[in-house]
């Protein structure tokens, strides 16, 4: 160094050169190249709390707990929606299939016109015939009468406006602080 001539600043890295560059975060002087390598730690340094900061956001999302409450709503959602058509298809079924006594009616019935038509068709009858014949037509009239009181169906239906349905699935806030704080005063 010469003497007489003002002392620069040297590089806080290698002391060996100039420190031309001066970083304005930690106010030291670099060389060229010090510099240079500086900036990439820093830089190295930044990545790593985006990637820090991309880890935490992914944990927020998973545990965030609206997304487990989305997915129970929409399985009460389905298992409602499943429920009621098995009961409407269950009534249908009801409905479409007759009862056994309906069904020995109409086979007696049928098994009787088809007697009835043969009897027609051979002219072979006499008063009596006819005697059984009105007797076993009033019969049936009586079956008939008798089914539609027995088998009058009437659909029985819920209102909507009378089910509570705010009642069968609601929202509640719980402060999860408040929670683990009174599971901490039970254990000790």
């Amino acid at each position: 160094m010469f003497v007489g001539m003002p002392q620069s600043n040297r590089c806080s890295m290698c002391t060996k050169g100039a420190g031309t560059c001066l970083c304005a975060g930690c106010k030291k002087y670099f060389c060229r190249k010090h510099f240079n390598d500086h900036h990439a730690i820093l830089v190295n340094e930044l990545e790593g709390y985006v990637e820090e900061i991309n880890i935490l956001q992914d944990e927020i999302n998973r545990t965030d707990p609206h997304n487990g409450i989305l997915l129970q709503i929409d399985e009460w959602e389905r298992t409602m929606v499943e429920k009621v058509t098995q009961v409407a298809e269950r009534l249908r079924q009801q409905i479409k299939n007759p009862s056994p006594k309906r069904v020995e009616i109409i086979s007696k019935f049928t098994e009787f016109r088809t007697k009835l038509r043969q009897l027609k068709e051979t002219d072979d009858f006499v008063e009596d015939d006819l005697s059984r014949l009105k007797e076993t037509i009033d019969k049936f009239k009586q079956d008939s009468k008798e089914l539609d009181e027995i088998l009058s169906i009437k659909l029985h239906i819920e209102q909507t406006e009378q089910i509570a349905w705010d009642r069968f699935i609601y929202v509640e806030e719980k402060s999860t602080a408040a929670e683990n704080k009174q599971e901490q005063q039970q254990t000790t």
